[in-house]
């Protein structure tokens, strides 16, 4: 007690507490002058390690020192009335309540100030279906839309996307509150109601700031003049703002017209469903689009929404229909929409997302901006970029691309949910799992918010939890293959193998080699690969298993003519895959082992080399993550740096890496006898038993 009171009474407490509060403000004045001038990053990490120093030396110095007004001296030599109590306790006191105050500012301003919106940006919100038929939804949507891409076309206004504008539907919100949630100045909202072949169309600008209406309007047409309509609509709101604004109108945007209300109706049901983005509904937009084409052979959008749907369903995106197939379906109908209109955006956009599945990146990358040339506002254009960016080998362009999108369509669930990867494939779990939250409070009934949620408790270590978010999503889409596949492939890190199985399908030789069945998996990936001889992911998955069985001659069969040109760093093996660091990098890393396992020490050293330069290129591109780390430790153990392998493999155990594959790895081969390295194989274990143990018993509390 007398401790405690000669503690206080010397101001250690206060001391403390003023450290902290200051420690704290500093590291948040750090990230922000590390960002904004782009500073090394090891400067945030020395700085905390400095401040943490810094603390035990502050308490000792408060408990032997005192100011006074003399200056500082020895506690002991100060005077009873200049003692700490009526000195140094005021003065710390006030520097406290300061830096406590300048503390709750700054957590304000970071939280909830984001800054006036820029005064030419507008939202289209989804107009209310007044028709009393919930079947006319779509129609009511597709207007709004439509008038969404109109206002779009213009290069001086930001207009949000259709995903954000949208996630207000049926939400009695102010106006004012969902302009500041979308950042815009300017919201475009109305109504539609349609009987027969008539339709009453109505609709308002409001400026967001005063709430005020800047112009409104309501049409009672036939629906045979429905793009009249639209137009008439487009250029009353081009006239409000241009008095308003200043927006330079002069060549005016008009509606892409279709040769029958027909068409347009069913390509408005086309979009309603491929806006779901489940495997079933790409499906169901494929056929409204394919209908409208064949109603309107010469309506160009029907085009882009079937090639856009197509491609999506392959099984590098939503579906399980081979890459190739979508591609060459896609094809002749992306040519097609641009010999129709050559200057409509969506057609370049279609253009560039099919070339990235090709993986013709060049041809890719220049359809795109020329579709944003043509529509600065088109979000998925900037979206595809990003993803394009990604396979390019360019994370810190394509991360640019992705910004720019997200200030687009800032509530969208699919740019959310790659905000969400890329945040996660740089160590940010926190903002990834915000990010993921988004996805899931806009899109509740799609899987995609849970399926990320599921990925990064996986990766963090939260195994059990991320099964419980993985049986979200398939409740809610019980045939996606990305949650089957990733939950499968996380209960094979559980070690619940029977479930894992009926999951993976083709891919279950993942749960033969955790079970050392080499054997049957070996014939998995065979009868896969007979299948298809050149599938990339098949051929990876094939070697992989054959450097697991030792058959290193086949490992260089499969990857050496994918190697060629390795030595200034291309081939297929080194094309990225969206992933940074997955599948192509991991099959070098293989082909590697393979090459000096069969005494091409020379071959072998020389792509390690390159596959070093790469993952070295990632870490300068600010990427940071488990799977990265575990390739770094596999490249240390190819070069006979063990110790320095063993420090990362325990760095990654640390931090939440639990994947199956530790034990056995070719790669670490030259450690698996080592006391240390078997050591962190059973720390593996034991904290996945403890994380089986919490699914069991989560399990038992929902059956009881």
């Amino acid at each position: 007690m007398n401790l405690i009171s000669e503690l206080r009474r010397r101001n250690v407490f206060r001391m403390a507490v003023l450290y902290v509060v200051a420690a704290w403000l500093i590291m948040q004045v750090a990230e922000v002058l590390i960002a904004l001038a782009k500073l090394p990053d090891w400067i945030g990490p020395i700085t905390l390690i400095l401040l943490a120093v810094g603390f035990p030396i502050a308490v000792i110095v408060s408990w032997f020192y005192e100011i006074t007004p003399d200056g500082i001296s020895l506690e002991k030599d100060a005077e009873p009335g200049e003692s700490i109590a009526h000195v140094t306790g005021r003065r710390l006191d006030f520097l406290v309540i300061s830096l406590l105050c300048a503390a709750v500012i700054l957590f304000a301003y970071d939280k909830w100030w984001i800054g006036p919106p820029p005064q030419r940006s507008i939202a289209v919100l989804a107009f209310e279906n007044m028709s009393g038929d919930p079947e006319q939804e779509y129609f009511s949507d597709g207007i709004s839309e439509e008038l969404l891409n109109v206002l779009a076309q213009f290069p001086e206004l930001t207009v949000i996307s259709r995903s954000s504008a949208f996630s207000f539907k049926g939400k009695d919100i102010a106006i004012p509150t969902v302009a500041k949630q979308l950042n815009v100045a300017h919201v475009l909202e109305g109504s539609v109601r349609k009987a027969g072949n008539r339709v009453r169309i109505t609709a308002q600008l409001i400026e967001a700031r005063s709430d005020s209406h800047l112009w409104s309007e309501t049409y009672d047409r036939e629906l045979d003049d429905i793009f009249a309509v639209q137009d008439e609509i487009a250029k009353a709101i081009a006239t409000a703002l241009r008095v308003r604004l200043t927006v330079d109108v002069a060549t005016e945007p008009s509606v892409v017209r279709g040769a029958s209300i027909d068409a347009y109706n069913l390509y408005l049901l086309g979009r309603y469903h491929f806006e779901r983005r489940t495997n079933f509904e790409l499906g169901q937009a494929q056929r409204y689009f394919e209908d409208a084409i064949e109603s309107d052979p010469i309506y160009a959008p029907a085009y882009n929404g079937l090639v856009d749907s197509i491609l999506l369903q392959s099984d590098y995106a939503y579906g399980d229909k081979p890459v190739e197939q979508q591609i060459a379906i896609a094809l002749p109908l992306v040519e097609r929409s641009l010999q129709l209109d050559p200057l409509l955006a969506e057609t370049h956009a279609s253009l560039g997302f099919l070339r990235m599945f090709e993986f013709n990146l060049l041809a890719s990358e220049a359809a795109l901006i020329r579709a944003i040339e043509l529509n600065p506002n088109l979000s998925r254009a900037h979206l595809w970029l990003y993803v394009t960016y990604g396979r390019a080998g360019q994370p810190r362009k394509g991360f640019e691309a992705l910004q720019h999108a997200f200030s687009l369509d800032p509530l969208s669930p699919i740019v959310n949910a790659n905000m969400a990867a890329e945040w996660w494939i740089r160590g940010r779990t926190s903002d990834a799992l915000k990010a993921s939250q988004r996805v899931m409070q806009v899109a509740p009934d799609g899987p995609l918010g849970f399926r990320r949620t599921g990925r990064i408790k996986w990766t963090s270590g939260d195994l059990a939890e991320a099964v419980s978010w993985y049986r979200q999503s398939l409740d809610i889409a019980p045939e996606d293959p990305n949650s089957k596949l990733e939950l499968g492939s996380l209960l094979v890190d559980l070690g619940v193998y029977d479930e894992a199985e009926s999951l993976l399908d083709d891919q279950r030789y993942i749960v033969y080699l955790a079970q050392d069945n080499v054997e049957d998996a070996l014939a998995v990936v065979r009868t896969s690969l007979e299948e298809r001889p050149k599938h990339m992911r098949t051929i990876f998955a094939a070697a992989h298993t054959e450097a697991r069985a030792g058959h290193y001659d086949r490992v260089r069969l499969l990857l050496e003519p994918l190697a060629e040109g390795a030595e200034t760093g291309e081939g297929s093996l080194f094309q990225p895959s969206g992933i940074h660091f997955w599948d192509p990098q991991i099959a070098a890393l293989d082909l590697a082992v393979a090459l000096l396992e069969t005494g091409d020490t020379e071959a072998g050293l020389a792509l390690l080399a390159k596959v070093k330069t790469h993952f070295a290129f990632l870490r300068s591109e600010k990427l940071e993550h488990p799977m990265l780390r575990f390739q770094e430790a596999r490249i240390l153990a190819l070069e006979g740096r063990q110790d320095a392998a063993l420090g990362v493999l325990r760095e990654i155990i640390a931090t939440g890496w639990r994947f199956w594959y530790l034990d056995g790895d070719p790669a670490l081969k030259s450690m698996q006898e080592r006391r240390e390295f078997r050591s962190i194989v059973n720390d593996r274990k034991m904290l996945v038993e403890q994380e089986k143990a919490k699914l069991e018993k989560s399990v038992l509390t929902e059956v009881e």
